[in-house]
């Protein structure tokens, strides 16, 4: 596993382009079910992330949202090849990773936590076709997987603040 100081590339990823600096999207997906709903997947995260920590907009501006929105098409890229490798592995090792990557940054797991809390409630609540079920059940799972590694605390989602 790479330090937490250096990017983190999955075994056979084709996640890291020449530059090593943009996820794949929607449509570079081998997963059907994240090619056709990865962009709603990210909206969903970036959305609620902000409506629940509402002090991230002025702490880190729009730019830190943007740098949100583009992190989530990070883990959904490691995620489609974790599932393409058919290694669950991959993807905790990834999440392991983003653990100790984002607290060198002073970010608890309270947040990391919460992302994947965020992507899992974003699947599940896709309206799909009955040929999408099995996909989502095999998303789902990765997702759980990786949520057992951060302690029950940090997968509570805070109150959405009140007006």
């Amino acid at each position: 596993m790479a330090s937490s100081s250096s990017a983190w590339v999955p075994p056979g990823s084709p996640d890291i382009g020449p530059e090593g600096t943009a996820p794949r999207r929607p449509g570079e997906y081998q997963s059907a079910l994240l090619n056709a709903h990865g962009e709603a997947i990210a909206a969903h995260c970036t959305r609620r992330f902000y409506a629940l920590w509402p002090g991230l907009l002025a702490r880190y501006g729009e730019r830190g949202r943007e740098h949100t929105h583009e992190d989530q098409f990070w883990h959904l890229s490691t995620l489609d090849t974790a599932m393409l490798l058919e290694s669950p592995a991959t993807f905790t090792e990834y999440v392991q990773w983003l653990r100790g990557f984002l607290a060198g940054r002073g970010m608890g797991d309270d947040i990391g936590g919460a992302n994947f809390v965020l992507l899992k409630e974003a699947v599940a609540q896709l309206a799909l076709a009955p040929e999408e079920a099995a996909e989502r059940q095999l998303v789902l799972g990765y997702l759980d997987q990786a949520l057992a590694l951060f302690p029950p605390e940090a997968l509570v989602l805070p109150q959405l603040p009140t007006e």
